[in-house]
């Protein structure tokens, strides 16, 4: 359907890898996008070109071997380029045509004269005009001539033109016009979970107000751009038809889109009722739930039953307007839908689908909804990583300070930070981040291992008269203890540091070489009299610090 198109007998003029390059980018060599570019792979490309030319001999050298001719030199070729006024129209290397060359303006054309004429004449090109297409051409003529100024055309009609013009017919309806007729859409398939959906899971959509629908950049990504496809479901593909000759379309959808009676969606996120935990209950499937995932899928989730969209990239794809309008009727917003009116009889519907849009513009930090959340998504996994993993949290057994240090050995530690020491320890699995980056209430995580190790609850130095005084109860800031941070090392692993009476300490604790226990290397910077160590193992006993040149030094395992 559509217009009429360069026979494929014609590929028989092209060289065999010419005719690749050309399938896959068609808008490097013409720049009008009638030919677009359709995602073709290599591969594609290759076996398109090899059907187009199969047992036959490019059409040009049959020519030349009849009629004896040689190839004769560029410099003649470009003369008569030149000479017939070719440049008129097409580019010659990165040269455009210039307005030097084109011909008069058509309000000084007569419509008896040139490519109209009944006669054909020498150097006039002829067009292969039928004799309605003439006729179509001199009742425009004479509408030209006899207004100077011609009238604007509505939107609705400049808007036919261009989809008629760029075929864009050829696969999409318009407020009734075009489509894929039957012979050709069953050729269209689409995922076998998707066969439910009949023809809008496997034909490309209609496009009758797609100018109130789609968002500036999303046009931008399907028309010209990358990643703009979101029915993943589907075969076909949306070919690319370069800015320049589709960029002028995007304003005349807008404007031949425009709802009578516009709806209006607050975004902003500040009104109570907008929170997007409210969206993410209203989109699961358990209480309050209207079960949007049962056909939706998000993030890397698929739908848990027919896909159909997924709903990641609603916010930047969508404009708000239509996203309301769409979820109040989808039926009358886009029929043929097998959407079901959700939100019908719903006192707070308009509130409600605002928590919906809310929730997906801040998908990025949320949990997923019920239905597609799975048990351990939020599992912090070093092993995974390759790499320890330093996470700030609320964890039993070391504080609402606390700094779990995963390793990739599955052996980790705690480090709470509020009172300056090591809390805990455990092997095997490490730590689910859900009530960190999900709950607002914050429920302190737990170890997900085994072998927990609680560390012996006292501060690594004091200072007192001699290794027989007891060992200070007080901890963290009663016992003169000043948190710093940590200094992530190369491996990736941090050193804890802090501070008393003066000192300043590097603590850090590695998997020992025997991947069974832990090493501690603690470092201490300063001077001083009367200062002692003491380790976390069972047996440690007081150790009398020795300053050499303002550095003591002490390592310790520590057995799991």
């Amino acid at each position: 359907p559509g217009l009429p198109s360069v026979p494929v007998l014609f590929a028989d003029r092209y060289d065999r890898d010419a005719l690749v390059a050309f399938l896959l980018d068609p808008l490097k060599t013409r720049l009008d996008g009638r030919m677009p570019a359709t995602q073709m792979t290599e591969q594609e490309a290759a076996d398109v070109a090899a059907y187009l030319q199969i047992n036959r001999e490019p059409l040009d050298a049959k020519e030349r071997k009849i009629l004896n001719i040689t190839a004769p030199p560029v410099e003649v070729g470009m003369k008569a380029f030149v000479k017939m006024n070719c440049v008129a129209c097409h580019t010659i290397g990165d040269e455009a045509a210039t307005s030097e060359s084109r011909g008069p303006g058509l309000a000084a054309l007569k419509a008896d004269r040139g490519c109209l004429s009944e006669k054909k004449k020498a150097g006039v090109p002829d067009y292969g005009l039928n004799e309605f297409q003439k006729r179509a051409i001199k009742l425009a003529l004479a509408e030209i001539k006899s207004k100077p100024k011609p009238q604007a055309l509505p939107a609705l009609e400049r808007t036919d033109a261009f989809l008629m013009r760029m075929n864009c017919y050829a696969c999409h309806e318009w407020r009734g016009t075009g489509g894929l007729e039957e012979p050709r859409g069953q050729y269209l398939t689409c995922d076998p979970a998707a066969h439910s959906l009949g023809e809008i899971g496997r034909l490309p959509p209609k496009l009758d107000i797609v100018g109130r629908k789609l968002t500036q950049a999303w046009f931008e990504k399907l028309l010209w751009g990358e990643d703009g496809g979101v029915r993943t479901h589907m075969t076909a593909r949306m070919p690319r038809f370069g800015k320049a000759n589709v960029e002028a379309l995007i304003p005349m959808l807008e404007e031949a889109s425009k709802s009578e009676t516009p709806v209006t969606m607050d975004t902003s996120g500040l009104l109570k009722h907008q929170r997007g935990e409210n969206g993410r209950v209203l989109m699961g499937i358990g209480k309050g739930g209207l079960g949007c995932v049962s056909c939706h899928g998000l993030k890397d989730r698929k739908s848990l039953g027919v896909p159909v969209i997924n709903l990641t990239q609603t916010v930047k794809r969508l404009q708000p307007g239509y996203f309301k309008e769409l979820l109040l009727n989808p039926q009358v917003t886009q029929p043929g839908t097998l959407m079901p009116p959700l939100f019908a009889g719903h006192k707070k519907a308009n509130d409600e689908i605002e928590q919906v849009w809310t929730y997906l513009k801040e998908i990025d930090q949320s949990r997923l909804p019920e239905g597609l959340l799975q048990t351990g998504d939020y599992e912090l996994k070093p092993e995974k990583e390759g790499k320890p993993i330093v996470f700030r949290t609320f964890l039993e057994g070391a504080g609402m300070h606390a700094v779990a240090v995963g390793f990739p050995q599955q052996i980790h530690v705690a480090f709470d930070a509020l009172e300056s020491r090591w809390a805990i320890a455990w092997k095997g699995r490490f730590l689910d981040a859900m009530t960190t980056w999900e709950e607002r209430a914050m429920t302190p995580a737990k170890p997900l291992g085994e072998g927990l190790l609680s560390m012996p609850v006292r501060m690594p130095l004091a200072n007192f008269g001699s290794a027989s005084d007891a060992w200070p109860e007080a901890c963290g800031t009663a016992a003169g203890y000043t948190f710093k941070g940590y200094r992530i090392g190369k491996e990736g692993a941090p050193a804890f540091l802090y501070e008393v009476g003066g000192l300043k300490i590097e603590d850090q604790i590695k998997p020992g070489a025997d991947g069974k226990s832990l090493h501690r290397l603690l470092t201490i910077h300063g001077t001083g009299d009367g200062w002692f160590f003491m380790g976390l193992s069972e047996k440690a006993a007081p150790v009398n610090v020795v300053f050499k040149d303002g550095v003591a030094v002490f390592e310790e395992t520590i057995s799991l």
